[in-house]
Protein backbone atom coordinates (compact mmCIF):
# COMPACT_ATOMS: atom_id res chain seq x y z
CA UNK A 1 0.00 0.00 0.00
CA UNK A 2 1.36 3.39 -0.97
CA UNK A 3 1.13 6.37 1.32
CA UNK A 4 1.09 9.89 -0.01
CA UNK A 5 2.49 12.89 1.84
CA UNK A 6 0.00 15.32 3.33
CA UNK A 7 0.09 18.83 1.83
CA UNK A 8 -0.73 20.76 5.00
CA UNK A 9 0.48 24.34 5.37
CA UNK A 10 3.10 23.43 7.97
CA UNK A 11 4.45 20.50 5.94
CA UNK A 12 4.74 22.72 2.88
CA UNK A 13 6.50 25.51 4.80
CA UNK A 14 8.96 23.14 6.48
CA UNK A 15 9.85 21.40 3.23
CA UNK A 16 10.12 24.75 1.43
CA UNK A 17 12.39 26.11 4.19
CA UNK A 18 14.66 23.08 3.96
CA UNK A 19 14.79 23.31 0.17
CA UNK A 20 15.53 27.05 0.12
CA UNK A 21 18.13 26.62 2.87
CA UNK A 22 19.81 23.88 0.87
CA UNK A 23 19.79 25.92 -2.34
CA UNK A 24 21.10 29.06 -0.64
CA UNK A 25 23.79 27.04 1.12
CA UNK A 26 24.94 25.57 -2.19
CA UNK A 27 25.02 29.04 -3.73
CA UNK A 28 26.91 30.30 -0.67
CA UNK A 29 29.50 27.55 -0.94
CA UNK A 30 30.23 28.50 -4.54
CA UNK A 31 30.62 32.16 -3.52
CA UNK A 32 33.13 31.45 -0.72
CA UNK A 33 30.59 31.83 2.11
CA UNK A 34 30.52 29.42 4.98
CA UNK A 35 28.59 26.18 5.03
CA UNK A 36 25.76 28.04 6.79
CA UNK A 37 25.40 30.60 4.00
CA UNK A 38 21.72 29.82 3.49
CA UNK A 39 20.92 30.26 7.16
CA UNK A 40 22.92 33.50 7.27
CA UNK A 41 21.09 34.92 4.24
CA UNK A 42 17.66 33.99 5.61
CA UNK A 43 18.49 35.14 9.15
CA UNK A 44 20.00 38.46 8.12
CA UNK A 45 17.07 39.27 5.85
CA UNK A 46 14.57 38.54 8.63
CA UNK A 47 16.48 40.31 11.43
CA UNK A 48 17.38 43.40 9.39
CA UNK A 49 13.79 43.97 8.31
CA UNK A 50 12.31 43.19 11.76
CA UNK A 51 10.54 40.15 10.37
CA UNK A 52 8.93 41.92 7.42
CA UNK A 53 10.80 39.65 5.01
CA UNK A 54 8.82 36.73 6.44
CA UNK A 55 6.05 38.03 4.18
CA UNK A 56 8.33 36.97 1.35
CA UNK A 57 9.90 33.86 2.88
CA UNK A 58 6.83 32.06 4.27
CA UNK A 59 4.84 32.13 1.00
CA UNK A 60 7.97 31.15 -0.91
CA UNK A 61 8.61 28.25 1.46
CA UNK A 62 4.96 27.19 1.25
CA UNK A 63 5.05 27.28 -2.57
CA UNK A 64 8.27 25.26 -2.78
CA UNK A 65 6.97 22.71 -0.29
CA UNK A 66 3.60 22.48 -2.01
CA UNK A 67 5.28 21.81 -5.37
CA UNK A 68 7.52 19.11 -3.89
CA UNK A 69 4.64 17.40 -2.07
CA UNK A 70 2.37 17.53 -5.14
CA UNK A 71 5.12 15.95 -7.23
CA UNK A 72 5.58 13.21 -4.63
CA UNK A 73 1.83 12.65 -4.43
CA UNK A 74 1.55 12.47 -8.23
CA UNK A 75 4.41 9.96 -8.34
CA UNK A 76 2.80 7.84 -5.62
CA UNK A 77 -0.58 7.91 -7.37
CA UNK A 78 0.84 7.03 -10.80
CA UNK A 79 -0.07 3.58 -12.06
CA UNK A 80 2.68 1.06 -11.64
CA UNK A 81 4.36 -0.34 -14.67
CA UNK A 82 5.01 -3.97 -13.94
CA UNK A 83 7.07 -6.38 -15.90
CA UNK A 84 5.05 -9.57 -15.92
CA UNK A 85 7.17 -12.65 -15.71
CA UNK A 86 6.19 -15.66 -17.75
CA UNK A 87 5.24 -17.69 -14.68
CA UNK A 88 2.60 -15.10 -13.66
CA UNK A 89 0.82 -15.06 -17.02
CA UNK A 90 -1.37 -18.11 -16.23
CA UNK A 91 -2.17 -16.56 -12.87
CA UNK A 92 -3.22 -13.28 -14.47
CA UNK A 93 -5.34 -15.16 -17.04
CA UNK A 94 -7.07 -17.03 -14.22
CA UNK A 95 -7.72 -13.75 -12.36
CA UNK A 96 -9.21 -12.11 -15.46
CA UNK A 97 -11.52 -15.10 -16.00
CA UNK A 98 -12.55 -15.18 -12.32
CA UNK A 99 -13.29 -11.45 -12.33
CA UNK A 100 -15.38 -11.82 -15.48
CA UNK A 101 -17.41 -14.49 -13.65
CA UNK A 102 -18.07 -12.07 -10.80
CA UNK A 103 -15.66 -13.27 -8.12
CA UNK A 104 -14.22 -10.64 -5.79
CA UNK A 105 -10.49 -10.11 -5.41
CA UNK A 106 -10.66 -11.48 -1.87
CA UNK A 107 -12.28 -14.70 -3.09
CA UNK A 108 -9.73 -15.01 -5.88
CA UNK A 109 -6.83 -14.37 -3.49
CA UNK A 110 -8.09 -16.97 -1.01
CA UNK A 111 -8.51 -19.57 -3.72
CA UNK A 112 -5.07 -18.98 -5.24
CA UNK A 113 -3.26 -19.11 -1.90
CA UNK A 114 -5.07 -22.40 -1.16
CA UNK A 115 -3.78 -23.70 -4.50
CA UNK A 116 -0.19 -22.94 -3.49
CA UNK A 117 0.52 -19.52 -5.01
CA UNK A 118 2.47 -17.23 -2.70
CA UNK A 119 0.73 -14.13 -1.35
CA UNK A 120 3.31 -11.88 -3.04
CA UNK A 121 2.64 -13.45 -6.44
CA UNK A 122 -1.12 -13.20 -6.01
CA UNK A 123 -0.93 -9.58 -4.88
CA UNK A 124 1.34 -8.70 -7.80
CA UNK A 125 -1.05 -10.34 -10.25
CA UNK A 126 -4.09 -8.62 -8.71
CA UNK A 127 -2.56 -5.15 -9.11
CA UNK A 128 -3.70 -3.19 -12.15
CA UNK A 129 -0.78 -2.76 -14.52
CA UNK A 130 0.09 -0.57 -17.46
CA UNK A 131 1.69 -2.32 -20.35
CA UNK A 132 5.13 -0.94 -21.12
Amino acid sequence: MKTTPETSFLNCVLIGFALSFLLLTIVGLFNNFSMFGGLIIIGVSIVCTLGVSLVLWVPLWWLLGWIVLRLLKAKAAAPTVAMVSNNLRPLMTYIEQARSRGYSDDQIQRRLTQEGWSEAEVEAALQPTVSA
